[in-house]
């Protein structure tokens, strides 16, 4: 399908070329007969081949079953392969064709449908969409405080604050199951200690009877089961970098975009990580440094 679009059209949209240039205003202005052709319509014309500077044959229909027109069209860009929708989605770009506005009014024998409009800031769009109806209005002669006269078909402010609560409620879970785990690691971890802490009782209570320090003792436990927590959470941290690297090797269905690691966020995670492991390594150590050791060296824990 072909479409007639201004210069300010690609700001709009955030379209992006993969060669050649978008339309500018000497192209508005000549009504020159250039375009610029979505990723799909390059790839089924042109392949591998470059496409810029060649020309390709647009046909116009008013309706179907009637004459049809033929338009020669000198290429000079291509849109980039970044949508992540199927061809069947209203606002895929793949298969269009983009003409100067200008050149689409003068060859098409259709009148335009839709347009878009972008405001300056999400705060202005009720106003502009009221500005829009009172121009149309004058222009066409309806009433422009009916709603229905002006629809917006699709609204990105909408989408996106429903696509933003979908993936904050998805953080929120995922951060929930998260700190849920890492407290178990604690826990576990923890327990782990303590067993080893009972297990070398008699050695803490024999290096505490030949004169060392509480703070020693408590040191040696703390930095142990530090070490062991903080080197666990970086393996698995490189695991989960390595999984998501591999992932995003493997061919997803259309509509899906391939992973990819955010190591920009894993500042949170590192500093949970670090207070779980004090946290799991602190009540092993304190407990280890409190032996008595007459106790200690009996078999007992006690203080």
């Amino acid at each position: 399908k072909s479409q007639g679009v201004d210069p300010g059209y690609a700001d709009i949209v955030h379209v992006s070329l993969s060669e050649g240039r978008w339309i500018d205003h000497p192209d508005l202005d000549q009504e020159l007969p250039v375009c610029v052709i979505g990723w799909g319509v390059r790839e089924e014309l042109f392949g591998e081949e470059p496409c810029v500077g060649e020309e390709i044959r647009l046909v116009f229909t008013r309706r179907a079953g009637e004459d049809t027109i033929q338009r020669r069209l000198k290429v000079i860009g291509a849109l980039r392969d970044e949508e992540l929708a199927g061809d069947d989605v209203y606002t895929s770009h793949r298969r269009v064709v983009f003409l100067p506005f200008t050149t689409w009014e003068r060859m098409s024998p259709r009148d335009f449908q839709f347009f878009v409009m972008r405001p300056g800031e999400e705060a202005g769009k009720q106003a502009a969409l009221r500005d829009a109806r009172e121009v149309l209005g004058r222009r066409h002669g309806f009433d422009p405080d009916q709603a229905n006269t002006l629809v917006a078909y699709f609204d990105a402010f909408e989408r996106r604050a429903r696509i933003d609560a979908v993936f904050g409620g998805l953080e929120v879970f995922l951060g929930a199951v998260g700190a849920l785990i890492l407290l178990l690691g604690a826990i576990g971890v923890a327990n782990v200690v303590l067993m080893s802490v009972t297990a070398r009782t008699y050695e803490f209570g024999l290096r505490r009877a030949l004169g060392c320090k509480r703070r020693w003792v408590f040191a040696q436990v703390f930095l142990e089961a530090s070490t062991v927590c903080l080197t666990s959470g970086l393996l698995g941290f490189l695991l989960g970098v390595a999984g998501v690297a591999l992932m995003g090797q493997v061919d997803l269905p259309e509509g899906f975009a391939s992973p990819r690691a955010e190591l920009g966020a894993a500042w949170l995670p590192g500093m949970l990580l670090l207070c779980v492991s004090v946290a799991a390594a602190a009540w092993p150590a304190w407990r280890a440094a409190r032996m008595a050791p007459g106790l200690a060296l009996r078999g007992g824990g006690g203080e």
